[in-house]
């Protein structure tokens, strides 16, 4: 809304609180909010709501300029609009070499390198998992190997150890506890004695291959 535009909504706004009635009344006359009607009351020009916004402005870690502090405070986007547009448009065909530079962005960012639940949905600068495995790397393991993560198991602190063969045994024993063949979001936040889904996906690089290793039909009840 143009600062002229502002004037006039507020000054509608006035005169139908000095005729009596309430915020609430006002805001149901014209189809707006509470909160809308007390800051242009508050604010009439918008001058505090500029400043406060330029407070709030954080700066593009690509190139420098500020980033918009409409979202309120300490919620700056990281990238101001033209570098998330021009991201978003480059991260529609994540090549390998793309997704091994993103690895290694998050750990330098967070401390330690990703693990595939953390990468469920695409982030801004971080693809989704599935756009890691199984294109354009086979598995996660092999993303996180070719960031030279070599020692990396896809594992947190303190989670319990796990192979392929531990998972092809603990497959097997929940056919025998349940009767069914585990589905990956049964497992999504499983706990011992049976690994979460990204430990199976770290493994063998989809969840129906797991499956298949443990000598299951994927799916099958």
């Amino acid at each position: 809304m143009s600062q002229a535009a502002r004037l006039q909504r507020y000054a509608v706004v006035k005169e139908m609180r000095e005729s009596g009635l309430s915020v609430l009344a006002v805001s149901l006359s014209l189809g707006v909010s509470e909160g809308s009607v007390r800051g242009l009351l508050q604010d009439p020009d918008g001058s505090k709501q500029k400043e406060r916004r330029k407070r709030y402005m954080g700066v593009c870690l690509d190139c420098g300029q500020p980033t918009s502090g409409s979202n309120g405070y300490g919620k700056a986007p990281k990238r101001c609009s033209s570098c998330r547009r021009e991201l978003q448009r480059a991260e529609r065909f994540w090549t390998q070499e793309r997704v091994v530079a993103a690895i290694r962005r998050w750990e330098s960012e967070n401390g330690s390198q990703p693990v595939a639940s953390d990468w469920i949905r695409a982030q801004d600068g971080y693809p989704s998992s599935r756009s890691v495995y199984p294109e354009p790397f086979g598995s996660w393991a092999e993303a996180v190997r070719a960031a030279g993560f070599e020692t990396s198991s896809g594992r947190r602190l303190g989670d319990p150890v796990w192979d392929k063969e531990t998972i092809i045994a603990a497959i097997r024993a929940w056919v025998q506890k349940t009767g069914s063949v585990p589905k990956m979001r049964e497992w999504r936040w499983a706990q011992p004695p049976f690994p979460g889904s990204t430990s199976v996906a770290y493994y063998f690089g989809t969840w129906s291959a797991a499956i298949r290793a443990a000598g299951y039909t994927p799916g099958l009840v």
